[in-house]
């Protein structure tokens, strides 16, 4: 939620980025921490963050269509930082991610 959000905000064309973070310890540093390197980027008007797990939160979605979606939760399927993170690398997972675009 840091330096790839603030790219992504640099765009006029964004309207609107949807930031989902599990952890709010993580949020609290971005924004006691971080937010002077990254442009304070959380506070963009454009920015709705969702504390949720990513995985429960795709699947939940339904009506909703995105222009693009950036997975930056793990190291790929092999190196993960939560156990349960390993069905959005599964077919159906991904399928998911895809029927959201």
């Amino acid at each position: 939620m840091g330096f790839s959000l603030q790219e992504a905000l640099r765009s006029r064309a964004v309207e609107r980025v949807v930031v989902v973070e599990v952890a709010p310890p993580v949020v609290r540093w971005n924004r006691l921490y971080f937010a002077a390197f990254n442009g304070n980027a959380l506070a963009d008007r454009r920015v709705e963050l969702v504390l949720d797990d990513l995985c429960l939160y795709l699947e939940r979605e339904k009506a909703v269509k995105y222009d693009g979606i950036v997975l930056d939760i793990d190291n790929g399927p092999d190196w993960l930082v939560l156990a349960g993170n390993r069905r959005l690398y599964s077919g159906a997972g991904l399928s998911r991610v895809r029927d959201l675009l």
